[in-house]
């Protein structure tokens, strides 16, 4: 396999099934993120593509925009300085605050 791609959803839905806030459920996602890419890693995947955001999200209330936000950044942040990955933002990145939609 060379490509393969997956949509992360589900963590607020998880944070709240375990008596957890939105922000724990973000931050736990985006850990998990770095599991997967060791995974596919691993697996000699060359191509991962990882759907983070959705338009939808962008209608949440601005406080949990603003959480969901910068748990992405953070996360593009520590996988940029890695070194070992190539990210591009892809979609309606117009729509993203200016750092987000940058490709590194």
């Amino acid at each position: 396999m060379r490509h393969i791609a997956v949509i992360l959803d589900g963590n607020r839905r998880w944070a709240r099934t375990h008596g957890l806030d939105a922000q724990e459920g973000y931050s736990r996602g985006a850990a998990k993120v770095h599991e997967f890419l060791e995974w596919c890693d691993e697996a000699g995947i060359r191509w991962v593509t990882v759907w983070v955001l959705s338009l939808e999200n962008l209608r949440r209330n601005r406080r949990e925009l603003g959480v969901l936000l910068s748990i992405i950044k953070n996360l593009i942040d520590e996988l940029a300085a890695d070194g070992r990955w190539r990210i591009r933002a892809l979609g309606e990145t117009s729509q993203l605050p200016p750092p987000a939609s940058r490709t590194r």
